[in-house]
């Protein structure tokens, strides 16, 4: 789980903004491991694994959200 929930407090952003920026990287990590998968069934010797799976998807985007490993853009026309 994340390692500490306050940290997502500390970010410049909001809760919402928080949820979507880590849900599209959940969908990127997702799609990543169908493609290792994928590709382990086709030469399973060559591919090694780059996302673990005892993670949760949703958990690890959250953590990499709250580690700035994600890189986001506010869009000003918005407000």
């Amino acid at each position: 789980m994340i390692k500490q929930m306050g940290e997502l407090e500390k970010l410049p952003i909001n809760r919402y903004q928080a949820v979507m920026i880590a849900s599209k990287r959940a969908r990127a990590l997702n799609q990543k491991l169908k493609r290792q998968k994928e590709a382990a069934l086709i030469t399973p010797d060559l591919v090694e694994p780059e996302i673990d799976e005892k993670v949760k998807i949703t958990v690890q985007a959250m953590q990499d959200l709250v580690e700035n490993k994600i890189k986001y853009r506010e869009d000003s026309s918005r407000k």
